[in-house]
């Protein structure tokens, strides 16, 4: 079975009388069909479909070929639910690919590389397979964006190079890798995409905070624990928030509850005592609810102070 999008070929299997997809009437006209044949005949099948499936905001299935809108049209006619665009294929550049040969989408993902010494295909496949390493993460996490991507792209032809020269294992060609990783470490940095356990987090370690804290209240070029507790206090009692307290632990429970339920754990009824704890903080809070979150409780049915995170 072939999965495209969320949409499954199985899906546009006709349903039952209850629950069957209705195509909009201006989708199925006469004028419609003959522009999609114009189209066609022009940028080709899938990206008329395309097209078309944006417009009218219906499903992009490419498991079987499409010859005319209205055999497509036919496919969706009655399936088991509504689709919508989103529901099928929303990657252009998946469309574009289609009847590619692998060359060809080597040559649009990487180019030629060096005019004297272009990619071979070994350097292809190696290409491929680093970025595979580098972008496992970010799919594995959903997805990345057109910066990113662009980014570890860079990263890999500059790997390639760098493996080349540490190959040579010459003086000069293994500093020149030497630059490299430090260029490619560089680049992953700055869109943050280096392992977690590679990349400096100074200003998120405890010195890193007090050093903040220092700059901040002026405490000198030592702090005891009991200083810094005590800025620590200072400088969260100066934020003010627009919600009260009450709304904050709402908010609490309703986090440390929805991580217990995805742990298989029964939920709790009261309020820790560690965000109990918070009260210290009150004067953060806001002393009486605003409109907004008055609208909220009564919404969700909350009685204020009962500490509960329904």
């Amino acid at each position: 079975m072939v999965c495209y999008g969320n949409l499954e070929e199985s899906d546009l299997a006709k349903g039952d009388a209850k629950i069957v997809m209705k195509l909009p009437a201006e989708a199925v006209t006469q004028e419609v069909k003959e522009r999609f044949l114009d189209l066609a005949s022009t940028v080709g099948g899938d990206l008329a479909l395309y097209c078309f499936c944006a417009v009218f905001d219906l499903p992009v299935n490419l498991s079987k070929p499409v010859h005319t809108w209205e055999d497509y049209c036919e496919r969706l006619e009655g399936a088991k639910q509504d689709y919508t665009f989103e529901d099928g294929v929303t990657d252009i550049y998946k469309l574009l690919e289609r009847g590619q040969s692998e060359m060809d989408r080597w040559l649009m993902e990487w180019g030629e590389g060096d005019p004297d010494h272009p990619y071979s295909t070994k350097d292809y496949k190696i290409l491929d397979s680093i970025f595979r390493t580098y972008s496992s993460r970010l799919e594995a996490a959903g997805g990345m964006d057109a910066q990113q991507e662009d980014t570890l792209r860079h990263c890999s032809r500059m790997a390639l190079l760098r493996d080349k020269n540490i190959a040579k294992g010459t003086k000069e060609s293994v500093e020149k890798a030497a630059k490299l990783d430090k260029m490619i470490q560089d680049n992953l940095g700055s869109e943050n995409l280096r392992k977690k356990d590679a990349k400096p987090i100074e200003a998120a370690k405890v010195d890193g905070i007090i050093d903040a804290m220092q700059k901040k209240f002026g405490l000198g070029a030592e702090m005891t624990k009991d200083q810094f507790m005590s800025a620590f206090h200072k400088w969260a009692k100066s934020h003010h928030y627009p919600e009260t307290l009450d709304a904050a632990e709402h908010c609490m429970m309703a986090i440390i509850n929805t991580t217990r339920a995805n742990n298989d754990l029964p939920e709790l009824t009261e309020v820790p005592q560690v965000v109990s704890d918070l009260k210290f903080y009150e004067t953060e809070f806001a002393s009486e609810p605003n409109d907004i979150e008055e609208e909220a409780y009564e919404y969700l049915h909350i009685e204020r102070g009962d500490n509960k995170g329904n």
